[in-house]
Protein backbone atom coordinates (compact mmCIF):
# COMPACT_ATOMS: atom_id res chain seq x y z
CA UNK A 1 0.00 0.00 0.00
CA UNK A 2 1.23 3.62 -0.64
CA UNK A 3 2.37 5.69 2.08
CA UNK A 4 -0.05 7.17 4.16
CA UNK A 5 1.80 10.60 4.08
CA UNK A 6 3.04 10.36 0.66
CA UNK A 7 2.74 13.34 -1.61
CA UNK A 8 1.52 12.47 -5.06
CA UNK A 9 0.86 16.34 -6.12
CA UNK A 10 3.84 17.46 -8.72
CA UNK A 11 2.59 20.36 -10.49
CA UNK A 12 4.33 22.31 -13.06
CA UNK A 13 1.67 24.56 -14.67
CA UNK A 14 3.16 27.84 -15.77
CA UNK A 15 2.04 30.55 -13.27
CA UNK A 16 0.20 32.49 -15.68
CA UNK A 17 -1.39 29.63 -16.76
CA UNK A 18 -2.55 28.26 -13.47
CA UNK A 19 -4.20 31.75 -13.00
CA UNK A 20 -6.11 32.20 -16.11
CA UNK A 21 -7.14 28.64 -15.56
CA UNK A 22 -8.01 28.85 -12.14
CA UNK A 23 -9.90 31.84 -12.64
CA UNK A 24 -11.92 30.37 -15.53
CA UNK A 25 -12.90 27.90 -12.54
CA UNK A 26 -13.64 30.26 -10.04
CA UNK A 27 -16.38 31.76 -11.97
CA UNK A 28 -17.52 27.87 -12.46
CA UNK A 29 -17.67 27.52 -8.50
CA UNK A 30 -19.51 30.41 -8.03
CA UNK A 31 -22.36 30.26 -10.65
CA UNK A 32 -22.80 26.36 -9.85
CA UNK A 33 -22.41 26.58 -6.52
CA UNK A 34 -24.97 29.70 -5.62
CA UNK A 35 -27.07 28.58 -8.73
CA UNK A 36 -27.57 25.23 -6.91
CA UNK A 37 -28.12 26.54 -3.82
CA UNK A 38 -30.58 29.21 -4.94
CA UNK A 39 -32.88 26.52 -6.47
CA UNK A 40 -32.69 24.55 -3.49
CA UNK A 41 -33.93 27.82 -1.57
CA UNK A 42 -36.73 28.01 -4.07
CA UNK A 43 -37.64 24.22 -3.54
CA UNK A 44 -38.14 24.83 0.10
CA UNK A 45 -39.90 27.68 0.12
CA UNK A 46 -42.65 27.15 -2.85
CA UNK A 47 -44.64 24.24 -1.80
CA UNK A 48 -46.07 23.92 -5.71
CA UNK A 49 -42.47 23.16 -6.81
CA UNK A 50 -42.46 19.81 -4.50
CA UNK A 51 -44.13 17.84 -7.20
CA UNK A 52 -42.69 14.09 -7.52
CA UNK A 53 -40.50 14.59 -10.37
CA UNK A 54 -38.84 17.89 -9.10
CA UNK A 55 -37.21 16.08 -6.31
CA UNK A 56 -34.96 14.15 -9.10
CA UNK A 57 -34.07 17.84 -10.21
CA UNK A 58 -32.97 18.46 -6.13
CA UNK A 59 -30.83 15.24 -6.30
CA UNK A 60 -29.31 17.00 -9.06
CA UNK A 61 -28.82 20.12 -7.55
CA UNK A 62 -27.43 18.61 -4.73
CA UNK A 63 -24.65 16.52 -6.79
CA UNK A 64 -23.43 19.95 -9.06
CA UNK A 65 -22.52 21.52 -5.37
CA UNK A 66 -21.15 18.68 -4.12
CA UNK A 67 -19.29 18.87 -7.48
CA UNK A 68 -18.18 22.39 -6.95
CA UNK A 69 -16.92 21.38 -3.99
CA UNK A 70 -14.77 18.45 -4.69
CA UNK A 71 -13.91 19.07 -7.89
CA UNK A 72 -13.85 22.90 -9.05
CA UNK A 73 -12.19 23.78 -5.55
CA UNK A 74 -9.97 20.64 -5.84
CA UNK A 75 -8.77 22.10 -9.25
CA UNK A 76 -8.16 25.28 -8.44
CA UNK A 77 -5.62 23.84 -5.89
CA UNK A 78 -4.07 21.76 -7.84
CA UNK A 79 -3.06 24.39 -9.75
CA UNK A 80 -1.06 26.21 -7.89
CA UNK A 81 0.50 23.34 -6.80
CA UNK A 82 -0.53 23.14 -3.03
CA UNK A 83 0.87 19.69 -1.98
CA UNK A 84 -0.18 19.68 1.55
CA UNK A 85 -3.64 18.72 -0.06
CA UNK A 86 -2.95 15.33 -2.28
CA UNK A 87 -1.93 12.70 0.17
CA UNK A 88 -2.81 8.60 0.18
CA UNK A 89 -5.99 9.73 2.57
CA UNK A 90 -7.05 12.52 0.80
CA UNK A 91 -6.62 11.93 -3.11
CA UNK A 92 -8.72 8.65 -1.95
CA UNK A 93 -11.39 11.17 -0.62
CA UNK A 94 -11.55 13.69 -3.63
CA UNK A 95 -11.40 10.72 -6.23
CA UNK A 96 -14.21 8.98 -4.76
CA UNK A 97 -16.14 12.40 -4.71
CA UNK A 98 -15.27 12.71 -8.22
CA UNK A 99 -16.95 10.03 -9.25
CA UNK A 100 -19.75 9.77 -7.42
CA UNK A 101 -21.06 13.11 -8.45
CA UNK A 102 -20.98 12.05 -11.77
CA UNK A 103 -22.81 8.51 -10.87
CA UNK A 104 -25.38 10.34 -9.47
CA UNK A 105 -25.18 12.36 -12.10
CA UNK A 106 -25.83 9.54 -14.89
CA UNK A 107 -28.59 7.52 -13.09
CA UNK A 108 -30.54 10.01 -11.68
CA UNK A 109 -30.43 11.27 -15.53
CA UNK A 110 -31.42 7.54 -16.20
CA UNK A 111 -34.24 7.08 -13.40
CA UNK A 112 -35.91 10.18 -14.45
CA UNK A 113 -36.20 8.72 -18.28
CA UNK A 114 -37.42 5.50 -17.19
CA UNK A 115 -39.76 7.54 -14.68
CA UNK A 116 -41.10 9.74 -18.13
CA UNK A 117 -41.26 6.55 -20.15
CA UNK A 118 -43.73 5.15 -17.55
CA UNK A 119 -46.04 7.87 -17.11
CA UNK A 120 -46.24 8.81 -20.89
CA UNK A 121 -45.96 5.41 -22.68
CA UNK A 122 -47.25 3.08 -19.97
CA UNK A 123 -49.76 5.67 -17.90
CA UNK A 124 -48.03 4.66 -14.66
CA UNK A 125 -48.35 7.98 -13.34
CA UNK A 126 -50.58 7.22 -10.18
CA UNK A 127 -47.50 4.99 -9.21
CA UNK A 128 -44.48 7.46 -9.59
CA UNK A 129 -45.52 9.40 -6.28
CA UNK A 130 -42.91 11.30 -4.14
CA UNK A 131 -42.17 8.09 -1.80
CA UNK A 132 -41.63 6.25 -5.23
CA UNK A 133 -38.95 9.02 -6.31
CA UNK A 134 -36.77 9.10 -2.81
CA UNK A 135 -36.65 5.52 -2.98
CA UNK A 136 -35.60 5.36 -6.26
CA UNK A 137 -33.12 8.64 -5.55
CA UNK A 138 -31.71 6.56 -2.09
CA UNK A 139 -31.39 3.12 -4.73
CA UNK A 140 -29.09 5.52 -6.87
CA UNK A 141 -27.24 6.33 -4.30
CA UNK A 142 -26.80 3.38 -2.45
CA UNK A 143 -25.67 1.53 -5.65
CA UNK A 144 -23.11 4.41 -6.58
CA UNK A 145 -21.50 4.82 -3.30
CA UNK A 146 -20.52 0.92 -3.64
CA UNK A 147 -18.85 1.00 -6.70
CA UNK A 148 -17.27 4.01 -6.23
CA UNK A 149 -15.79 2.78 -2.94
CA UNK A 150 -14.21 -0.18 -4.94
CA UNK A 151 -11.31 1.35 -5.66
CA UNK A 152 -11.19 2.48 -2.18
CA UNK A 153 -10.97 -1.51 -1.37
CA UNK A 154 -8.75 -2.90 -3.95
CA UNK A 155 -10.65 -3.08 -7.25
CA UNK A 156 -8.39 -0.61 -9.06
CA UNK A 157 -7.22 2.72 -7.08
CA UNK A 158 -7.47 6.62 -7.01
CA UNK A 159 -4.40 8.26 -7.89
CA UNK A 160 -3.51 11.85 -8.95
CA UNK A 161 -3.13 12.40 -12.28
CA UNK A 162 -0.82 15.25 -13.28
CA UNK A 163 -2.21 16.13 -16.68
CA UNK A 164 -5.41 16.30 -15.50
CA UNK A 165 -4.72 18.15 -12.06
CA UNK A 166 -7.29 15.87 -9.96
CA UNK A 167 -7.18 12.85 -8.10
CA UNK A 168 -9.29 10.13 -10.21
CA UNK A 169 -9.47 6.30 -11.01
CA UNK A 170 -5.91 4.70 -12.42
CA UNK A 171 -7.35 4.20 -16.48
CA UNK A 172 -4.70 2.33 -17.00
CA UNK A 173 -4.57 -0.26 -13.74
CA UNK A 174 -6.79 -3.40 -13.17
CA UNK A 175 -8.88 -3.32 -16.95
CA UNK A 176 -11.88 -5.05 -15.58
CA UNK A 177 -13.08 -2.10 -13.24
CA UNK A 178 -12.49 0.34 -16.25
CA UNK A 179 -14.68 -2.15 -18.62
CA UNK A 180 -17.42 -2.46 -15.79
CA UNK A 181 -17.92 1.65 -15.32
CA UNK A 182 -17.78 1.78 -18.80
CA UNK A 183 -20.40 -0.82 -19.69
CA UNK A 184 -22.42 -0.97 -16.70
CA UNK A 185 -21.90 2.67 -15.24
CA UNK A 186 -21.78 4.93 -18.83
CA UNK A 187 -22.97 2.65 -21.94
CA UNK A 188 -25.86 1.19 -20.84
CA UNK A 189 -27.51 4.14 -19.05
CA UNK A 190 -27.23 6.17 -22.03
CA UNK A 191 -28.73 3.22 -24.36
CA UNK A 192 -31.77 2.80 -22.11
CA UNK A 193 -32.44 6.49 -21.67
CA UNK A 194 -31.69 7.18 -25.28
CA UNK A 195 -34.06 4.25 -25.54
CA UNK A 196 -36.41 5.88 -23.48
CA UNK A 197 -36.86 9.13 -24.96
CA UNK A 198 -37.25 7.61 -28.42
CA UNK A 199 -40.76 5.84 -27.50
CA UNK A 200 -41.37 8.89 -25.48
CA UNK A 201 -41.27 11.18 -28.48
CA UNK A 202 -43.48 8.56 -30.62
CA UNK A 203 -46.03 8.18 -28.30
CA UNK A 204 -45.95 12.12 -27.82
CA UNK A 205 -46.05 12.45 -31.50
CA UNK A 206 -48.94 10.61 -31.95
CA UNK A 207 -50.96 12.18 -29.06
CA UNK A 208 -50.46 15.74 -31.08
CA UNK A 209 -51.46 14.09 -34.47
CA UNK A 210 -54.37 12.73 -32.94
CA UNK A 211 -55.48 16.03 -30.82
CA UNK A 212 -54.85 17.81 -34.27
CA UNK A 213 -56.99 15.25 -36.12
CA UNK A 214 -60.26 15.70 -33.04
CA UNK A 215 -59.74 19.41 -33.25
CA UNK A 216 -59.93 19.10 -37.29
CA UNK A 217 -63.17 16.36 -36.98
CA UNK A 218 -65.18 18.07 -33.88
CA UNK A 219 -63.63 21.44 -33.38
CA UNK A 220 -63.57 20.86 -29.45
CA UNK A 221 -61.53 18.82 -26.75
CA UNK A 222 -61.72 18.00 -23.05
CA UNK A 223 -59.92 20.94 -21.60
CA UNK A 224 -58.52 18.24 -18.81
CA UNK A 225 -57.30 15.95 -21.32
CA UNK A 226 -55.98 19.24 -23.43
CA UNK A 227 -54.38 19.68 -20.01
CA UNK A 228 -53.20 16.39 -19.17
CA UNK A 229 -51.05 15.89 -22.65
CA UNK A 230 -49.68 19.54 -22.31
CA UNK A 231 -48.40 18.68 -18.99
CA UNK A 232 -46.31 15.66 -19.67
CA UNK A 233 -44.70 17.10 -22.88
CA UNK A 234 -43.33 20.20 -20.89
CA UNK A 235 -42.30 18.17 -18.02
CA UNK A 236 -40.54 15.75 -20.62
CA UNK A 237 -39.30 18.66 -22.35
CA UNK A 238 -37.84 19.68 -19.43
CA UNK A 239 -36.31 16.70 -18.18
CA UNK A 240 -34.95 16.34 -21.80
CA UNK A 241 -33.40 19.64 -22.23
CA UNK A 242 -31.49 18.42 -19.15
CA UNK A 243 -30.09 15.39 -20.44
CA UNK A 244 -29.39 16.62 -23.72
CA UNK A 245 -27.31 19.44 -21.78
CA UNK A 246 -25.50 16.26 -19.90
CA UNK A 247 -24.52 14.44 -22.89
CA UNK A 248 -22.91 17.57 -24.56
CA UNK A 249 -20.69 18.48 -21.08
CA UNK A 250 -19.96 14.79 -20.58
CA UNK A 251 -19.11 13.73 -24.12
CA UNK A 252 -15.43 15.01 -24.77
CA UNK A 253 -14.48 13.62 -21.14
CA UNK A 254 -16.37 10.37 -22.39
CA UNK A 255 -14.34 10.20 -25.53
CA UNK A 256 -10.38 10.65 -23.44
CA UNK A 257 -11.53 8.24 -20.96
CA UNK A 258 -13.23 5.65 -22.38
CA UNK A 259 -11.94 5.40 -25.98
CA UNK A 260 -8.53 7.48 -26.37
CA UNK A 261 -6.51 6.05 -23.18
CA UNK A 262 -7.69 2.32 -23.73
CA UNK A 263 -6.46 2.77 -26.98
CA UNK A 264 -3.13 3.53 -25.74
CA UNK A 265 -3.27 7.35 -27.27
CA UNK A 266 -1.67 10.26 -24.47
CA UNK A 267 -4.20 12.81 -24.68
CA UNK A 268 -2.34 16.56 -24.15
CA UNK A 269 -3.01 18.40 -21.14
CA UNK A 270 -4.98 21.24 -22.70
CA UNK A 271 -7.37 18.13 -24.14
CA UNK A 272 -8.21 17.08 -19.94
CA UNK A 273 -8.96 20.89 -19.27
CA UNK A 274 -11.49 20.85 -22.04
CA UNK A 275 -12.84 17.64 -21.15
CA UNK A 276 -12.94 18.14 -17.12
CA UNK A 277 -13.77 22.00 -17.65
CA UNK A 278 -17.38 20.36 -19.94
CA UNK A 279 -18.12 18.36 -17.07
CA UNK A 280 -17.68 21.36 -14.51
CA UNK A 281 -19.52 23.15 -16.79
CA UNK A 282 -22.38 21.13 -16.54
CA UNK A 283 -23.33 22.02 -12.81
CA UNK A 284 -23.64 25.92 -13.49
CA UNK A 285 -25.57 25.37 -16.62
CA UNK A 286 -28.50 23.12 -14.82
CA UNK A 287 -29.79 25.69 -12.30
CA UNK A 288 -29.68 28.49 -15.14
CA UNK A 289 -32.25 26.34 -18.04
CA UNK A 290 -34.70 25.45 -15.40
CA UNK A 291 -36.22 28.73 -15.66
CA UNK A 292 -35.53 29.16 -19.14
CA UNK A 293 -38.43 26.26 -20.53
CA UNK A 294 -40.22 25.58 -16.56
CA UNK A 295 -42.80 28.70 -16.33
CA UNK A 296 -43.65 28.00 -13.08
CA UNK A 297 -39.79 27.96 -11.71
CA UNK A 298 -39.41 31.24 -13.21
CA UNK A 299 -42.64 32.44 -11.37
CA UNK A 300 -40.59 30.86 -8.29
CA UNK A 301 -37.07 32.29 -9.10
CA UNK A 302 -39.20 35.46 -9.44
CA UNK A 303 -41.03 35.47 -6.17
CA UNK A 304 -38.05 34.33 -4.01
CA UNK A 305 -34.96 36.57 -5.55
CA UNK A 306 -37.57 39.14 -6.38
CA UNK A 307 -39.85 39.20 -3.37
CA UNK A 308 -42.18 39.24 -5.41
CA UNK A 309 -45.34 36.96 -4.90
CA UNK A 310 -46.88 34.86 -7.96
CA UNK A 311 -50.10 36.01 -9.12
CA UNK A 312 -50.80 32.09 -9.45
CA UNK A 313 -52.06 30.24 -7.26
CA UNK A 314 -49.81 27.64 -5.52
CA UNK A 315 -52.63 24.75 -5.98
CA UNK A 316 -53.35 25.43 -9.82
CA UNK A 317 -50.99 23.68 -12.30
CA UNK A 318 -47.66 23.19 -11.99
CA UNK A 319 -46.61 23.61 -15.62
Amino acid sequence: MADDHAIVNNSNLPLGNAIIRSSVYCLLFITGFFGNLIFLVIFAKCPYMRIPINYFLVNLAIVDITATIFRELALIIGYFNCQWLYNYHTCNLFGFMRNICCAVTIFTLLAISVCRYLVICQHKGRRMTRHAVLCIIAFVWFYTILVCLCPIFGWNRYIYHQNQYVCSIDWSYQPSYIRYIIIVDVFLPTIITIICYTFIYIVVHRHSRRIQDILRMSGSLSSAQYNRIAREKKVTKIMFAVYINFLICYLPFSIITAILIPSGIKPPAELFFVGTFMIDLNSSINPMLYPFIYRRCKEAYCEVLCCHRSQTSPTSNCY
